[in-house]
């Protein structure tokens, strides 16, 4: 570990030095690929709200195929990312 004595600087220098490579470090973080955007979910109720059809709809068109939701525990959720792909699909 390499060790740096600064002599004749404030502690506010010190401090200005630390953030400025922290907010370059952050920047670089932000632009990367590991700041990817995660998938959105949403539930039953907020995809029938987004589609604007009734929960016995999107029940039918699970049956059907046409949306496949994803289950988490006893929780059903719909990929937002997925349901605007299938749109682009049936609009075809």
């Amino acid at each position: 570990m390499k060790q740096i004595q600064l002599v004749g600087t404030t502690l506010e220098e010190h401090y200005a030095i630390i953030f400025d490579h922290f907010d370059k470090k952050f920047e670089e973080f932000k632009n990367s690929k590991q700041a990817k955007q995660l998938p959105t979910y949403l539930t039953r109720k907020e995809t029938a709200a987004y589609l604007r059809v009734n929960l016995s709809t999107l029940h039918n068109w699970h049956h059907k195929g046409i949306l496949i939701p994803k289950s988490i525990g006893n929780r059903v959720l719909y990929d937002l990312k997925a349901i605007q792909e299938r749109i682009v699909e049936l609009k075809k």
